[in-house]
């Protein structure tokens, strides 16, 4: 074929010409990782020469923002070499950067590392790991190493709450969220945030504890907090999901689309401290990388809020029947259009369509049978 026939091939999205831009994107791909790979190689040798502390702890930071798990474990094992004593920036950041490539375990291996090497882990230390048990499901173990903390006298920051409390929205975790509610509340010097009530709000509402979640709105309000445009959807969502308070929903889903994108709020999940031998420098590249990601990651979010505000708002104006309908799915329960099937049968058929309207049925496997070919 000739180049018009490729270029056809390419806006069409198919034949030779689309194998041609995937290769050229390949290629591309590869360059990048060697190029990235070959400043990572280039940053250690530099490393070892400088013999610093304070550039193998930013180093080791950089190589876990960017998920290069191979090269800050490197890093920190070239510090004997240097003759250089890891600080507990160090054992800090390659945690962190261990959580962040879902290394939980060999994150837990260098926390441990810290009695041998003479070091105290502070609430960031932990802060990295609780991150990284919270992403596995494995709360208890969360609750596990706060009591630790507290027997150390070491008292969790809010960053380290509200990571916690992050891991209760992924896992709706409601019990967990209000024991670490409690605690957060009577840690002293500690405020709950944006972030914090956010959480709270969203774990109530992933439970339809409703009279919690307006009760938390209230605190937020007499706390003086600007309340965050996920509380709104989180509220509107469970509202319209129980038929309660729909007309309340409707008008905090338009007060969520409305909010202004792009306002910062909520404290930053950092797991680094910007300062001292930790190895950040204040201000300059990575202050306004930081400011960046942190005004990109709520942009994003406030898109999604709009998303999921915007679908409350269709479903409330669906019409009366198809709200009375969709609740009553959502319920168990039969629907209108069920109606006239369900006066034709017996009460056993009925059970087996919808348990809770007959009495209890024996589990046999015609039974099991019949319940699960319902549910598909």
């Amino acid at each position: 074929g000739g180049g018009d026939d490729d270029d056809e091939g390419e806006e069409d999205g198919g034949g030779e010409g689309t194998g041609v831009v995937l290769d050229d994107a390949m290629r591309a791909v590869r360059r990048a990782d060697k190029k990235s790979r070959r400043w990572s190689q280039q940053q250690l040798k530099k490393a070892m020469q400088l013999k610093d502390i304070k550039f193998f702890n930013k180093l080791m930071s950089n190589f876990g923002n960017e998920k290069q798990l191979g090269f800050a474990c490197q890093a920190f094992a070239l510090l004997p070499k240097a003759r250089l004593q890891p600080s507990v920036y160090s054992v800090t950041n390659i945690v962190n950067a261990c959580v962040r490539c879902g290394e939980t375990q060999r994150a837990q291996e260098y926390f441990d590392l810290c009695p041998s090497l003479e070091l105290f882990p502070n609430e960031v230390t932990y802060t990295a790991l609780v991150k990284g048990y919270c992403q596995d499901g494995k709360l208890d173990k969360v609750l596990s190493i706060l009591s630790e903390m507290n027997d150390r006298e070491i008292h969790p920051n809010v960053r380290t709450y509200n990571t916690v409390l992050r891991g209760c929205v992924r896992n709706t975790a409601l019990d967990v969220m209000r024991r670490v509610w409690t605690d957060l509340t009577q840690t002293p010097d500690v405020v709950p945030d944006q972030t914090s009530y956010e959480y709270r709000v969203k774990v109530l509402c992933q439970h339809f504890r409703l009279d919690e979640a307006w009760a938390a709105l209230e605190e937020i309000k007499q706390a003086r907090v600007t309340c965050t445009p996920p509380v709104y959807a989180a509220l509107a969502t469970a509202c319209a999901m129980t038929g309660r308070d729909a007309s309340k929903a409707l008008s905090l889903a338009q007060r969520s689309i409305n909010y202004v994108p792009g306002e910062t709020y909520g404290s930053a999940e950092r797991h680094s401290v910007d300062r001292g031998d930790q190895g950040w420098a204040e201000g300059g590249e990575q202050a306004h990388q930081f400011r960046y990601s942190n005004n990109l990651f709520n942009r994003l979010r406030d898109e999604e809020v709009a998303k999921e505000c915007e679908r409350v708002t269709e479903f409330l104006q669906s019409g009366k029947d198809n709200i009375a309908a969709a609740l009553a799915r959502a319920q168990g329960g039969p629907t209108a259009s069920d109606r006239v099937v369900y006066s034709q049968t017996s009460g056993a058929e009925l059970a087996t369509l919808h348990p809770s309207s007959a009495a209890p049925l024996k589990k046999s496997k015609k039974h099991k049978k019949q319940k699960q070919q319902q549910q598909q």
